[in-house]
């Protein structure tokens, strides 16, 4: 992987991340946040922001971001403030500060194809008190396309809120195939939740199909979000696709890491990238099989 320093639209430190015919670009001026994703040199494949929206000092900006599940207020921490970025070879590592007594810290490096890459998310507990939660990482893509997430034997999670219209089951935006559950964006306010033993989500663009691979759900474990691990949020402006770890106990010092790869099909979603997936599934369920939940 190369990897250049640069600047980034308003913000003065940014890294380019090229692997193969993929670039990824992170800010480190704030954040840590992932704001471009393009394959060729085509158009960013990543949702910015350009409303200003925020809710207190918390900013969406968009693209790509680290927090913790179950969603609640400490789910927006702001993350105004300019990371610590360190390069070792072809590894990069963002730090930002500390806030509610945790670092949620990005290491962004090639995956063995050498044309995809391995998003490792690191929380650790930096406070004097244990902490309970779960990894939940999102990633912003425009309202266009479709999304597609392995089905599963559990019946789908459909969110409400109160004074607030989301779409429920019936919506047409959601739609169960033979082998996969499918959204449709409508422009609809809504979010669906299932749990995965696959744990991937793929995006399909007007050019090109983006496949997030996220950790397989690990047996017996517990989930926020009534056991979800994968989820997708709607709504007129973007999309949210998410991947949740499970629900872990951090005492002071300890550390827990959420593993994605990003990997760029072009031109579509043809048939034979489904075996592609499919091998990364497997091979993210057998990683899942050997690993422990922090206690």
């Amino acid at each position: 992987m190369k990897i250049e320093p640069t600047s980034y639209r308003d913000w003065p430190e940014a890294y380019r991340c090229t692997a193969g015919p993929v670039e990824l670009l992170l800010v480190a001026s704030l954040g840590p946040r992932i704001l471009s994703l393009r394959f060729n040199g085509g158009e960013n494949l990543l949702y910015e922001d350009a409303t200003g929206f925020q809710v207190g000092a918390w900013r969406l900006y968009g693209g790509h971001r680290f927090t913790t599940a179950p969603e609640s207020a400490a789910s927006y921490p702001p993350d105004n403030a300019p990371c610590e970025v360190t390069v070792e070879g072809d590894r990069l590592v963002i730090r930002p500060p500390p806030t509610q007594g945790l670092r949620r810290c990005l290491e962004i490096r090639t995956a063995p194809d050498h044309s995809s890459f391995a998003i490792r998310h690191l929380l650790r507990n930096t406070g004097s008190q244990p902490w309970q939660g779960a990894a939940w990482a999102i990633t912003c893509v425009p309202p266009a396309g479709k999304v597609v997430v392995p089905q599963t034997s559990a019946a789908p999670r459909f969110w409400t809120s109160p004074g607030e219209s989301y779409a429920d089951a019936s919506s047409p935006q959601w739609q169960a195939a033979d082998d996969h559950f499918v959204v449709e964006p409508s422009g609809e306010k809504g979010k669906v939740g299932l749990a995965s033993e696959q744990g991937w989500l793929a995006w399909l663009g007007a050019d090109a199909t983006f496949v997030i691979q996220g950790p397989a759900r690990i047996p017996q474990a517990a989930y926020p979000d009534e056991g979800c691990n994968v989820e997708v949020f709607t709504c007129a402006d973007y999309l949210e696709l998410e991947t949740l770890g499970p629900m872990v106990t951090l005492h002071p010092g300890q550390e827990l890491a959420h593993e994605q790869r990003w990997l760029i099909i072009p031109r579509g979603f043809a048939p034979e990238a489904w075996r592609t997936i499919d091998e990364l599934s497997e091979a993210s369920r057998a990683q899942a099989q050997t690993s422990g939940v922090p206690a």
